[in-house]
């Protein structure tokens, strides 16, 4: 009985704080309410509800607060409209309804009327909006605008919008005749205008090959004549395909005019083999015997005598026995030890030294290398000390010209970049660059070194969206 009252002292003690504990925040929420901080109060309001659910004064006083807060959005909504920051009254007019529906929550009479009273006024807007961007040719931009706010808007689709829908579709069918002409040559751009096509139910295919670039016009090259002596036919082959590898590179930097039918490559190339008697030496060494003193210890067992007790039947006695300790002694004695000592011993041998040099003009660009190797060679044998007969190791001819060939190559290349970004990429030609988005795409390529950042450019710069708004429209560039 006693345990009874107790349990029950003790419920009706935390119903009493809890109503307290309620009541206070109560007071706080609506002071809150009183004050039109309506965000804190709903925070206040929920602690409420949390503790108890059937508080219905609670949900009411919650569902006021909210109320209140979405007509002040409403006010909010018409002041941007009024100072025409449009895309900022869109954005405003998404979070309003993304919070009605997470809400549940209708409006009045009074504020659905204002609500379309600013939905038509934004109608409009969004309209004049669009027709900018076409007149602009931002096709892309037209096409975000309608597919990001269009369903914000509770208005019947009318005759402007319908106008719209087809200007768009019109101008884009246009840019993707222009870009399925200039991106034959260049995959990357191939992907975006594939991707871009598909928008306005026009269908180009991929390129599957980079090699496909090989049989356009702007990389096609009859000829290619190397004139450098005296390398003989298969080294000129050699050459002739490296040059042609970087023309193929350099392809999708050149302008719409055709490249040079005949490529000259003219120069000389000097080879000088030098044998002659060089001093030469070997490091070797060797075991030296020598005599030194150590101590050595010597353990040996010494005798002394001790006395024991001993006890009988007839008492006890001192007697005399002999033991052993242990006793360390040292001496000094003559040992042999080995020493190493370095030896360097001198011979004449032979060095083999190999100039190699290369000079190549190729349309005004000027590529020099010079390569110079040397190796010895002896024929002694001598295994006491470790020596033994060395033969010269030159690189070989063909070996060192592939490598001096992939090493011009890539000068020639480097080169011509260089000069291509200082006429095409220049700022001064920063609007001229965009009559053709293959040029944009290079200069943004060697200015940022990757592969796709021509997007962030040409969606800044030509459509007037940011990267991720033309991703939402075209979806992902890849294969």
């Amino acid at each position: 009985m006693q345990q009874s009252f107790r349990a029950l002292r003790v419920a009706l003690f935390v119903c009493i704080a809890s109503l307290t504990a309620c009541g206070s925040l109560s007071k706080d929420a609506k002071k809150l309410m009183e004050t039109g901080n309506y965000q804190d109060a709903i925070g206040l309001w929920d602690q409420v509800i949390a503790k108890d659910p059937n508080d219905a004064e609670a949900r009411f006083y919650l569902n006021l607060a909210k109320s209140q807060l979405l007509n002040e959005d409403l006010v909010t909504l018409k002041g941007l409209i009024d100072s025409r920051q449009t895309l900022n009254a869109f954005d405003h007019l998404q979070k309003f309804n993304k919070k009605r529906n997470e809400w549940n929550l209708g409006l009045s009479p009074n504020s659905s009327l204002y609500l379309k009273q600013q939905t038509d006024r934004l109608y409009v807007r969004y309209l004049d909006l669009a027709q900018q961007s076409l007149q602009k040719g931002q096709v892309l931009r037209a096409l975000w605008l309608d597919r990001q706010y269009r369903f914000l808007l509770d208005t019947q689709v009318q005759e402007d919008e319908t106008k719209l829908k087809q200007d768009i579709q019109s101008l884009g069918e246009k840019k993707c005749i222009t870009l399925d002409a200039e991106s034959k040559t260049l995959p990357d751009l191939r992907m975006y205008a594939t991707q871009f096509c598909k928008k306005f139910n026009r269908a180009i295919p991929h390129l599957t090959k980079l090699d496909d670039k090989i049989n356009a016009g702007l990389s096609s090259v009859k000829a290619i004549e190397v004139d450098v002596a005296p390398l003989t036919r298969s080294e000129k082959g050699m050459l002739t395909d490296e040059i042609q590898y970087r023309i193929d590179r350099l392809a999708q930097f050149s302008k719409n005019g055709k490249r040079p039918e005949v490529l000259k490559v003219s120069g000389n190339f000097l080879q000088e083999n030098t044998d002659r008697n060089i001093p030469m030496s070997h490091s070797y060494q060797v075991q030296i015997p020598y005599l030194a003193s150590e101590v050595v210890k010597h353990t040996k067992s010494v005798p002394y005598t001790a006395a024991e007790q001993r006890c009988g039947s007839t008492g006890c006695w001192s007697e005399s026995v002999t033991k052993y300790k242990d006793v360390d002694e040292y001496e000094t004695v003559s040992v042999t030890k080995m020493r190493s000592e370095p030896r360097v011993y001198e011979f004449t041998g032979r060095e083999f030294t190999q100039k190699l040099g290369m000079t190549l003009e190729l349309q005004k660009i000027t590529v020099t290398s010079d390569f110079t190797e040397s190796s010895n060679s002896h024929n002694l044998t001598l295994p006491d000390i470790g020596l033994y007969p060395k033969s010269a190791n030159l690189t070989v001819r063909e070996t060192w010209l592939e490598k001096r060939f992939l090493e011009f190559g890539h000068r020639y290349y480097e080169e011509r970049v260089k000069q291509w970004i200082a006429s095409e990429c220049a700022p001064k030609t920063h609007s001229a660059k965009w009559a053709h988005l293959d040029r944009a795409l290079h200069c943004i390529r060697q200015e940022e070194g990757k592969t796709l950042a021509w997007i962030r450019q040409a969606s800044q710069d030509h459509e007037g969206l940011e990267p991720q708004q033309v991703l939402e429209i075209i979806g992902p560039l890849a294969d």
